[in-house]
């Protein structure tokens, strides 16, 4: 093979490799600038969204999300086991065909004494996460309306049962990037998960806790049917 040939050859690969290259970074880009998150709704105590992890979904491949909770100072929502009193945090996927969801992954809680009682739960902000499963078949290109209901019970004084319908779009795309507002927080999240944090079943099911065990009576304690009155 001749010099010239040679040398045809390797800038003939190089100028393809590059415009390869190119397309990737393209639609990382696009992917990056379609992204979109709605805004959070917020109720008297709370203020709740729907985050994503990725820039977009990618057929196929599992994509990190979260209910994101912000409560009011001195209030708080409850653990998966809320202990001797309260509710845990419930979201009802509200999907397209082809995409399907995890259960929720529960970070540590905080342990929330109310005298003699003993609760679990979340002070401040918190990010319920779960994970997206599209299909490998979910059409490249297209927007897709992610809908959810989000019930919990929030707690100072007194406890006041709260919900929001809540909405994400997000592209669906060849290729994604991390979020650059969530995807590192959903990350520390999920590094933080303690071992149990996915419950068996169904995820609004609380498993037995210290303050629920097998020798506790079927029904409700004191407590619970206060609390139950006092929100009807």
């Amino acid at each position: 093979m001749t010099p010239i040939r040679s040398l045809r050859r390797a800038s003939s690969s190089a100028a393809f490799a590059g415009a390869r290259a190119l397309r990737l970074a393209l639609a990382l880009l696009a992917a990056f600038a379609l992204a979109a998150t709605a805004a959070p709704v917020k109720t008297p105590h709370v203020e709740a969204e729907l985050v994503a992890g990725s820039t977009a979904l990618v057929p196929g491949a599992p994509m990190p999300v979260a209910l994101r909770l912000k409560m009011e100072p001195g209030w708080h929502t409850y653990w998966r086991n809320p202990g001797d009193s309260g509710l845990p945090t419930t979201l009802a996927w509200k999907l397209p065909p082809g995409i399907e969801a995890g259960p929720l992954e529960w970070p540590a809680p905080r342990l929330l004494p109310v005298g003699p009682l003993v609760n679990f739960g979340y002070e401040g902000e918190v990010l319920l996460l779960a994970e997206l499963r599209p299909a490998a078949t979910l059409a490249a290109g297209v927007t897709v309306a992610l809908g959810a209901r989000a019930d919990w019970l929030v707690c100072k004084e007194i406890c006041i049962p709260e919900g929001v319908d809540l909405a994400l779009e997000l592209p669906a795309g060849a290729a994604a990037v991390a979020d650059p507002r969530w995807g590192a927080a959903l990350a520390a999240a999920r590094a933080g998960l303690p071992p149990d944090s996915r419950p068996p079943g169904a995820a609004t099911e609380p498993p037995l806790g210290p303050l629920r065990s097998p020798d506790r009576p079927p029904g409700f304690s004191l407590i619970e049917l206060l609390i139950a009155i006092s929100i009807l």
